[in-house]
């Protein structure tokens, strides 16, 4: 029996739990914008360093600490021939 809202369920769970590790990258990627833009206006190996392993270890405890919601789980999306 073919049921096609089963298939968006599955579908719509897997968006998800593949959402929750973008996270950590978008917080990434803002500190990256931000050290690269605040080195221009102010000079300071020390101070962006340090702003450099804060954002490291700040991304790190926003992986740690998602929301897991299981296993990600690839093998329903097929592509059509």
């Amino acid at each position: 029996m073919w049921l096609p809202f089963a298939e968006i369920e599955s579908a719509s769970q897997t968006l998800r739990q593949v959402f929750t590790l973008i996270v950590p990258e978008a917080f990434l990627l803002v500190v990256a914008c931000l050290l690269y833009l605040g080195g221009t206006v102010r000079s300071g190996r020390n101070l962006w360093a340090s702003a450099t392993l804060t954002g490291l270890a700040l991304s790190f405890w926003l992986f740690w600490t998602r929301t897991p919601t299981g296993t990600v789980s690839y093998t329903h999306l097929t592509l059509p021939t």
